[in-house]
């Protein structure tokens, strides 16, 4: 029987408890790559945060 504990936790409940953890996972995926842009949605607040640490240049653009 596999204990609470031990369960591994789904990308959305990690992401709400452990946001660090969630985004140096996310920055290990992508370690080594080059992007020229990101695209932002209020569905994926960790987008900003993620393009800073990547140094990805921020512009701003109205919809």
């Amino acid at each position: 029987m596999i204990d609470e504990e031990e369960k591994p936790k789904s990308g959305l409940i990690s992401a709400l408890l452990e946001p660090m953890k969630f985004i140096d996972d996310i920055l290990v995926q992508l370690r080594g790559l080059k992007f020229d842009y990101a695209v932002f949605s209020p569905s994926y607040p960790y987008a900003n945060i993620i393009t800073q640490l990547l140094g990805i240049p921020k512009t701003e653009q109205a919809v």
